[in-house]
């Protein structure tokens, strides 16, 4: 929201479906005028990166991933949009006559950026910072033409204010660096992940310098079990083990899948605690099991990412909720345990207190942090319980070992109560009971499927200044097929649930003069939610996002899928809620709808190639393709 003179702009936004694909309108108000607000300009494929205004302008841009981010000028009077920048730019700012925003230089390297300043006057535009490496963003424009921006250090994860005259030239700004690295060796290297700023990075005491750690995480299941805890189960470990010790093998099978075709270095694994459904009296997932998986991921170059599976049971000591006596302390202390006996604590990249704290009530279909003076856990609100939680985890594991990150999952895409004025990302900062999330993780993990990863940073790097991990992003590829809309009281067609078509694979992001955006053809479809969350992966790609990186959910469709008559409607023509199963990067073979055009059984699905060019920068031929003038010519051996 912002007022000026008498005039208040904010923007509004409304969900259009589960994972919402939202409108978003930029609105204006004369705070000394009867009239109701007008909308200055609506769209759903981006988020404003900022609005300004003065007098009867007001200027405003998009975030990556619309049609067109310039900046944009509108006259209130006159009810016109006028373009102001010939290329992208961001955060505009004005002041009469005079206007700033951040935006690419010309032929500037990813993630450069500067400062322009346009005189409408004279209509001339000069850089007022020159080309820098760090984050760029105006804030104000003071009466006397200084400009009031910041800057912000991704690597030492600072973010400084400065003022400058229009007359001052030459100001540039260089990031601190840090060697980056998107290739793995056969073995972990290095030391137990850590935070540096905004990143994660791998510190090599005794090898070199530190590297950047960019996650390039993918959540871990076996397709023939379901999508949550059972996977780490030790029957299920036993059972898709070696084949000469018993198993089928088909544990090692996905390994190889996410560590040479799809280039991961981070598995998140779902691991229940006890007094959970798969885990209740602590003796059916092992610490042990959890260490040797850890290994075979090690040598294929890949850490844990360990999320604590609990259901929503928010009790640490003494009985649960059933009155049942719990022993979920001594058994994170095991695991913690387990891999400092051997000197591994390396392998695990962070734990996680929770996969998504706010998403457990199964009485309520919303954010149930918003509903915390309804719910009540044990005499506490949820947010009271879950916050204690989340300190309890973080306590114990500090405990055991200091140096291990800790994080919670939040899920962004659940509506809050009627009237609540937050959004989910604000339950991390929020105190219940003198407990906030921020002060108990080492980064945050929300986790957003509808394209929103632009949004989201915006919205939450002035409050947090460390690192940030998009921790599940992705989209289900079907069920492509009808549904009930209870509004309308009519059968229509679910189109976000497919893969779209070719081009959605090989290019499905279109660069034009005045921004980036997705393709017409690959729009509202699973690859293109998936590429924009991509993008703003993707460090400094546009100067607007410092994410430490994300994990792709999940590797493989679930073969539960065919379990809920996906491709059916039931008596009251819904479909089964079966779409969670249909998220995996690779195919899994079987009965599909219309949305999945790979089906073959091991086979990677559009939205997998896509996090595939993502953590290999680009390489389709660690991919699985070539370019069309590369020729292949196999040896001919004769005897």
């Amino acid at each position: 929201m912002v007022a000026a003179a008498g005039v208040l702009l904010w923007t509004e936004e409304t969900d259009l479906d589960r994972y919402p694909r939202s409108t978003k309108s930029l609105q204006v108000l004369a705070l000394d005028s009867s009239q109701e607000p007008t909308t200055v300009v609506t769209a759903t494929a981006s988020y404003f990166s900022g609005y300004s205004v003065s007098g009867d302008t007001v200027v405003y841009s998009f975030l990556p991933g619309n049609s067109d981010s310039r900046v944009h000028a509108y006259d209130r009077q006159q009810g016109t949009h006028t373009p102001l920048s010939t290329g992208a730019g961001f955060y505009p700012v004005i002041q009469e006559t005079q206007i700033a925003w951040a935006g690419a230089a010309e032929s500037a390297d990813a993630g450069a950026s500067r400062i322009m300043l346009l005189d409408r006057m004279t209509n001339t535009s000069t850089p007022m910072v020159e080309q820098s490496t760090t984050k760029l963003q105006p804030r104000a424009l003071l009466v006397d033409g200084q400009l009031l921006f910041t800057v912000a250090d991704p690597t030492t994860g600072t973010q400084n204010l400065y003022l400058a005259h229009p007359e001052r030239t030459g100001l540039r700004f260089s990031r601190t660096t840090v060697q980056d690295t998107a290739t793995k060796t056969a073995n972990v290297r290095g030391g137990q992940i850590a935070v540096s700023g905004r990143f994660l990075i791998v510190p090599f005491e005794e090898i070199g310098p530190s590297e950047r750690h960019p996650v390039h995480g993918v959540q871990f299941i076996l397709p023939v079990y379901d999508i949550n805890g059972e996977t780490f189960t030790n029957d299920a470990l036993d059972a898709t083990g070696p084949t000469a010790e018993g198993g089928d093998g088909s544990r090692a099978f996905w390994l190889t899948k996410a560590s040479n075709e799809l280039h991961a270095q981070t598995l998140r694994v779902f691991v229940p605690i006890p007094g959970e459904s798969q885990n209740p009296d602590g003796t059916k997932v092992s610490p042990e099991a959890i260490y040797r998986f850890a290994l075979e991921a090690e040598s294929l170059g890949m850490r844990l990412g360990i999320v604590i599976h609990n259901s929503g049971d928010f009790t640490m000591f003494g009985d649960d909720y059933e009155g049942q006596p719990l022993d979920k302390e001594e058994w994170l202390r095991e695991l913690i345990q387990v891999f400092e006996a051997n000197g591994k604590t390396n392998l695990i990249a962070y734990i996680s207190a929770d996969n998504e704290i706010n998403h457990h009530c199964d009485w309520y279909e919303g954010d149930c942090y918003s509903a915390e003076d309804t719910l009540v856990y044990n005499g506490k609100t949820y947010a009271e319980a879950a916050n204690l939680w989340a300190f309890n985890v973080y306590d114990i594991v500090k405990d055991e070992n200091p140096d291990i990150l800790v994080t919670v999952g939040m899920s962004t895409e659940v509506e809050a109560t009627a009237g609540a004025q937050t959004r989910a990302l604000d339950n991390y900062f929020r105190s219940h009971d003198e407990i906030a999330l921020e002060d108990y993780v080492d980064f945050l993990s929300p986790h957003n499927y509808g394209g929103g990863g632009y949004g989201m940073y915006q919205y939450i790097e002035s409050s947090w200044a460390g690192p940030v991990v998009l921790e599940e992003y992705g989209y289900a590829t079907d069920p492509y097929i009808t549904e009930f809309n209870e509004e309308t009281g009519e059968i229509v067609e679910r189109t976000f649930y497919r893969e779209g078509p070719p081009i959605c694979r090989t290019d499905p992001w279109e660069i034009t003069e005045t921004g980036g955006q997705v393709r017409e053809e690959c729009r509202n479809t699973a690859s293109g939610f998936t590429e924009i969350n991509i993008r703003s992966l993707q460090q400094l790609q546009e100067g607007v996002a410092h994410y430490a990186g994300g994990v792709a959910f999940m590797l493989v469709d679930s073969t539960r899928k065919g379990d809920f008559s996906t491709c059916s409607l039931d008596s009251e023509g819904r479909t089964q809620p079966a779409f969670d199963y249909f998220t995996g990067l690779f195919a899994i073979g079987g009965d599909y709808c219309d949305g999945t055009r790979t089906q073959t059984f091991g086979a990677m699905k559009t939205t997998g190639f896509r996090v595939c060019m993502h953590h290999s920068s680009n390489n389709a031929a660690m991919c699985g393709e070539n370019n069309d003038e590369m020729r292949v010519f196999l040896p001919i051996i004769t005897h």
